[in-house]
């Protein structure tokens, strides 16, 4: 460990004790909501109309896992660098988990504190946007991703079974046919105050490579945008075919075991 990590460690600790301290004095118990879901879901649009509520601390994939419960103090400190005192600490903190690597564990995902949101979008529009976006993804690259998460996704929601609270459901496409219903059930389940906007915060790091998701221009307009992208490609039937099965059998286990939104 260099001189200056350990210089800064007493830092973070001490900051992110604080941070869990002014949580739990203002709200009690801190509550935690995690998106599951894949790339190329509108991912990016929830996370920032979630991030720009009052009672809500993060918009973007922070990179963390969360194995244990004690782990779970990792998403105060990004709450606390993420924010860089520009707001005061909230209600809930957020974060978004798209990849297998990302480690959530079962007592984590258990807590009666923990907020578990699933998204999943169809599987044609999802490969044709990977494809277009990533320079070097292929067909077989996306469709192997898409098949392996969705599986992940559906054996997580088998563990979650046992949950006094269920977890929810979004289709992803619905945050921008029906925003106001899916936003609404989305406050609903979580018990928010106020409602949600769709209307949205242009974050410093949105839009940024390094930063809060997706790139594209839409995102920068801070509100939802139904004109959706059409891209020139041509799908083969086989990762047509694989795919909706890999789908359609995940949205009915997610969907069996969660609040549908």
């Amino acid at each position: 460990m260099r001189i200056l990590d350990l210089v800064k460690l007493p830092i973070k600790v001490a900051l992110t004790g604080y941070h869990c301290n002014v949580v739990a004095r203002r709200y009690g118990e801190p509550r935690y909501i995690f998106l599951l879901s894949h790339t190329r879901a509108c991912t990016t649009l929830l996370s920032h109309i979630l991030g720009s509520h009052p009672e809500i601390s993060g918009h973007s994939e922070q990179w963390l896992d969360y194995p244990t419960i004690d782990d779970l103090k990792k998403l105060h400190w990004a709450s606390v660098c993420q924010d860089a005192g520009l707001r005061r600490p909230t209600r809930f903190l957020f974060d978004k988990l798209l990849h297998n690597q990302q480690v959530i564990g079962d007592e984590v995902l258990t807590m009666e504190n923990v907020y578990i949101i699933f998204m999943l979008r169809p599987p044609e529009a999802t490969l044709k946007s990977a494809i277009n976006w990533y320079e070097d993804q292929t067909e077989e690259g996306a469709v192997q991703y898409y098949v392996d998460r969705l599986g992940f996704l559906e054996g997580l929601a088998g563990s979650l079974a046992a949950r006094q609270r269920p977890p929810a459901y979004v289709d992803a496409e619905s945050i921008i046919d029906d925003t106001g219903t899916c936003l609404e059930l989305i406050r609903d389940y979580l018990g928010l105050q106020t409602p949600l906007d769709e209307n949205y915060t242009v974050f410093p790091d949105t839009g940024r490579r390094d930063g809060a998701g997706d790139m594209s221009p839409s995102i920068f307009s801070g509100e939802v945008k139904r004109d959706r992208p059409k891209h020139d490609i041509v799908l083969s039937q086989e990762a047509i075919e694989q795919t909706r099965r890999a789908y359609d059998q995940c949205r009915r286990a997610l969907r069996e075991r969660s609040v549908c939104v």
